[in-house]
């Protein structure tokens, strides 16, 4: 049975994940020459999963002031945020390496680490981890 730390500490780990791609995100495109037309969905979905996450944490620092918050309603919650939690380290990964191989040929012009199709591709799994959260957090009550 997940308790209020294992929870919690799912929480933590994506938002703080989500927060750090959010800020690569946010240097390259500070930085890049051209973007390609769906960068602006990758955002949208980016900045709603972090949001999402927030709102959570938020709501669970409020249930906690609740005697016996935690029903085994909330096993399935650490599971959903492990889940979100490898897809946003794999972006991460992909973020961090382009902005190192950039880095290491002193490129003036940057280049969007991702091709228009991939652009959507991340933009699509941010989007089935902002639903799966929000269908547990549904189902569970939370």
């Amino acid at each position: 049975m997940a308790n209020a730390t294992d929870v919690a500490s799912a929480i933590v780990g994506a938002l703080s994940l989500a927060v750090q791609v959010a800020q690569l995100t946010q240097d390259h495109i500070s930085r890049v020459s051209s973007l390609p037309s769906n960068v602006t969905l990758y955002l949208a979905e980016l900045v709603s999963l972090k949001a999402l996450l927030s709102e959570i944490q938020d709501s669970l620092l409020i249930q906690s002031l609740t005697p016996d918050y935690m029903t085994s309603q909330h096993v399935p919650l650490p599971i959903e945020f492990a889940l979100v939690r490898a897809e946003l380290e794999e972006l991460d990964r992909t973020l961090q390496a382009a902005q190192l191989r950039k880095a290491s040929f002193m490129v003036k012009k940057l280049l969007w680490p991702f091709s228009e199709d991939e652009t959507l591709r991340w933009a699509s799994r941010l989007s089935r981890c902002k639903e799966r959260i929000r269908a547990t957090t549904f189902i569970t009550g939370l």
